[in-house]
């Protein structure tokens, strides 16, 4: 896997924690992760992180195992 930005690590980490980072459909950081698999954008919800977001260890940018 790619290095991911501070920014992407940053937006990841939010999504593992509970939170969503954007509700806008066209974030550039979450649209980044979307084309990587990590995230996907879900109406009247915003950007939730896929089953590879949450094994995704953000220190390393390796699966968590």
């Amino acid at each position: 896997m790619s290095k991911l930005s501070e920014a992407q690590k940053k937006f990841i980490a939010s999504l593992q924690s509970g939170k969503t980072p954007s509700r806008k459909p066209n974030d550039k950081t979450g649209k980044s992760l979307e084309k990587l698999g990590l995230v996907k954008f879900a109406i009247m919800v915003g950007w939730v992180a896929t089953a590879a977001g949450f094994q995704l260890n953000v220190e390393t940018g390796e699966a968590k195992s």
